[in-house]
């Protein structure tokens, strides 16, 4: 994927998410909708924090739970 469709596609989930967010306010959404909002957000903070691409913080997390079982 390059970098500009990258771009597109967190662009556009950062919409769908402000939109969700936006109906679950005004009381259109149910509560999946909602969670999965609380999720899109939580990705983009963690982004933020760590300076990380999603990808790489869910490989992170995937070794570490590994190492928990293993």
């Amino acid at each position: 994927m390059t970098p500009q469709m990258q771009t597109v596609a967190k662009t556009s989930g950062d919409l769908t998410a402000w939109g969700a967010l936006i109906g679950w306010f005004v009381g259109v959404l149910p509560n999946i909708a909602t969670a999965l909002t609380a999720l899109w957000f939580a990705i983009l903070i963690a982004e933020k924090i760590t300076g990380k691409p999603m990808n790489e913080l869910v490989r992170c997390a995937w070794t570490w739970f590994k190492g928990l079982r293993g």
